[in-house]
């Protein structure tokens, strides 16, 4: 029964299309081995362990057992075998050795992993694991440089593992397009491989290319079906898809298999399919060990900048505490005190030269939006440099060529850099002022700003709280957004523009740009809402609720998510009749199926109601722009004060309110004058157009007076 290690190399690392053919032979080796290659599991256990039961002293069966993230064994595990087996370590005809290393790496342990590289260098046995052990080493250090020496100097097959090494560092340096290439190739190749199927998924969503995630979650589920590889990726691919409701159904899935299983469930998922469903108000009462950034060594920074998000969105206490808990956190960790430490300083008696947007959402999103309807004044306004900070690759929904055509604007990007040269990458700029437009939202760069990139760092349009980060200077707004006095907390210094914080002025490459005012709904009065589910708090769908019974013929027209999904929908109906809102007299519309099918649909509404505290921005800017004037309630903080500064800056103060009942009264008003209201929805747009809230121009010129007058006041002092 015993054979040479070297003799099953060629199978243990082959493709499917290079084993035989027909199984079984009659050596049982070459069939556990070409069973274990192809992950049928059960066929290749049964073989190995009647062959220990014929002959322990076989070592190679051991072997065999082991090999191949036998984590999927449902009845032997790797540190179990490995006990077993140490008393055999001096056969050198099979590697213990590198069962040692794939162990560490297993337990996802970096303590003294760089000692193993004097054990390995110096085993003979086999050359090709001795060269994949290295470098999955030195990957897990991030020795990137070595890495890279051993990737180039690769003597052996070009088979899955070196392949799947080699696409985990080149998307680790950045190269997300090459390595999601390489592992897609890979498993065109190899379907049945559930690692590849994963990885190759999650370098999908890295990259943002919503073409190959589901293919390779169709591949991974149709051979292995829901287990806990793939669920983690569906979960995130549900909610890209809004699809919220299959979302959180995944995440049970998840957490039923951990109940039977050893696996680590994603906590930053399942929180996140809660709230997109719109359970926003259950947050406060999560698990104090969830809202604890010291809760574990390994802290889930995913999880916690969620958390930032999700409590500030609803005026949390809690939020404050978080956010202050994680920035102290961060500034413990070896690499970025030892950055802030180098901290740049401001230039004496100088104005600012270089300033710095920076943000992970240069893309078709609102931010980009905003920030290229004024950037494209900047040269006509001031002499300052301008550049954008990309810190997420989007791949073919990247605009950062339209930013780099605007005269005076240069685009950085960071996702080739790894996460621990980012700062000195960007310093390297000599930036002078750095602009946060990402707050915790996705693909924000807190660590780097904590770290300090620039003497002057403000954080401004794209986070609607304090970030409580102690390394932003200032937080920028206006007089609507940052009422005198400020009662909401922050650890920026507060900074007013001397007028309207945003400009509505679009730029001919969105699409609102290009299309007219829609034309209005017929029959009787249609309020309407395309705000986002978490923002649909229970006394939002209260107050509507008492709208639509005081107005006989009203109608609520609402789209949050895709019409397939069917659960999420049934989940807020449940939430709506509780609230006393009938889900019958609510109109759903699809998803669109573009930006410009978006706006269409303002044509469904007379008038949109904003929901609270969570208001909108961006959607209220829309609905204006559409022809649809908004009702909204004027809160207290950042996050409940947006649609008021919008509406005052567009010179519209009366429709914003400041209770309930003045909410209920002006909706009322409206249905009664429905008439008037239908005759001319272009003054809407008019009223943007006329007023600071269009004038785009202007804003570049406030945000760069207030620069400059806030990088003098720190670089005088």
């Amino acid at each position: 029964m015993s054979a040479s290690f070297h003799r099953l190399e060629k199978l243990l690392f082959g493709w499917p299309d290079e084993l035989p053919k027909q199984l079984p032979t009659t050596d049982l080796a070459v069939d556990a081995s070409c069973y274990l290659r192809r992950q049928d599991w059960t066929s290749s256990e049964a073989i190995l362990l009647s062959g220990l039961a014929l002959d322990p002293d076989d070592l190679e069966l051991f072997w065999l057992l082991i090999f191949l993230r036998l984590s999927e064994s449902r009845y032997l595990s790797i540190p179990d075998l490995l006990k077993s087996v140490e008393q055999y370590e001096q056969h050198q005809h099979v590697p213990f050795w590198y069962l040692k290393v794939q162990f560490r790496l297993t337990n996802r342990s970096n303590l003294d992993l760089d000692k193993l590289y004097p054990l390995i260098e110096k085993q003979t046995n086999s050359e090709l694991l001795r060269q994949l052990s290295l470098i999955a080493i030195a990957l897990r250090l991030c020795d990137f440089k070595k890495v890279e020496f051993l990737v180039t100097h690769f003597s052996g097959p070009n088979c899955l593992e070196f392949l799947r090494l080699k696409a985990r560092f080149l998307e680790m340096v950045g190269n997300g397009k090459e390595s999601l290439s390489i592992v897609s190739k890979a498993l065109n190749r190899f379907p049945t491989h559930r690692g590849l199927a994963r990885q190759t998924s999650i370098h999908a969503i890295n990259a943002k290319d919503s073409k190959a995630v589901i293919p390779a979650l169709r591949v991974g589920v149709s051979h292995h079906g829901e287990v806990p590889s793939f669920l983690t990726q569906i979960v995130q691919v549900k909610l890209m898809q809004r699809q919220p409701s299959l979302g959180r159904r995944a995440a049970l899935v998840d957490s039923t298999w951990s109940s039977i299983d050893s696996h680590q469930i994603n906590v930053a998922n399942h929180v996140s399919t809660y709230e997109h469903c719109g359970n926003v108000e259950w947050f406060p009462w999560l698990l104090p060990s969830l809202r604890d950034p010291w809760f574990k060594e390994d802290f889930d920074i995913g999880l916690l900048t969620n958390l930032n998000l999700q409590y500030a969105s609803i005026e949390s206490p809690i939020a404050s505490e978080l956010a202050t808990s994680f920035c102290n956190r961060l500034a413990s960790l070896p690499l970025i005190a030892a950055q802030l430490a180098q901290a740049p300083q401001a230039q004496a008696a100088t104005l600012p030269k270089k300033i710095a947007w920076v943000s992970g959402d240069i893309a078709y999103h609102p931010v980009s939006r905003f920030l290229h309807s004024f950037l494209r004044y900047a040269h006509t306004v001031g002499s300052q440099e301008h550049v954008i900070v990309c810190t997420e690759d989007h791949l073919e929904h990247s605009l950062a060529s339209h930013f780099e055509a605007l005269k005076g604007v240069d685009v950085l990007d960071l996702a080739p850099i790894p996460k621990q040269n980012r700062v000195p990458f960007v310093r390297e700029h000599n930036i002078d002022i750095a602009v946060d437009l990402s707050g915790w939202t996705g693909g924000c760069f807190q660590p780097g700003f904590l770290a300090r990139m620039a003497p002057l760092q403000i954080n401004y349009l794209g986070y609607f709280a304090s970030t409580g980060n102690p390394s932003t200077d200032y937080w920028l707004g206006d007089e609507n957004l940052f009422p005198n006095p400020m009662s909401e907390w922050h650890t920026e210094k507060l900074h007013r523009l001397d007028r309207c914080f945003l400009a509505w002025e679009p730029s001919q490459i969105f699409p609102e740009s290009q299309v007219d005012v829609t034309e209005a709904p017929k029959g009787g009065i249609r309020f309407g809402s395309f705000n986002h589910n978490r923002k649909l708090s229970d006394a939002t769908l209260a107050l509507w609720g008492q709208i639509l019974e005081s107005i006989p013929d009203s109608r609520l027209v609402l789209k949050a998510n895709v019409q397939t999904d069917q659960g999420t929908q049934e989940l807020l109906r449940r939430r709506m009749i509780r609230q006393g809102l009938d889900p019958q007299k609510v109109i759903w519309l699809p998803l669109a199926d573009s930006s410009h099918d978006h706006l269409a649909q303002y044509a469904n509404i007379d008038v949109a109601l904003d929901c609270f505290p969570n208001g909108g921005c961006t959607t209220t800017c829309e609905a204006l722009w559409m022809g649809v004037p908004v009702i909204t309630l004027t809160g207290n903080t950042y996050v409940s004060r947006m649609s008021t500064a919008v509406l005052k800056g567009a010179d519209l103060g009366e429709w914003c309110v400041n209770s309930k009942q003045e909410y209920l009264n002006m909706a009322i008003a409206q249905a009664q004058q429905l008439n008037v209201l239908r005759l001319d929805r272009d003054k809407w747009r008019n009223h943007i157009k006329n007023n600071p809230i269009g004038d785009a121009h202007s804003l570049m010129a406030s945000l760069l007076s207030s620069f400059n007058y806030l990088y003098s006041s720190i670089s005088s002092i």
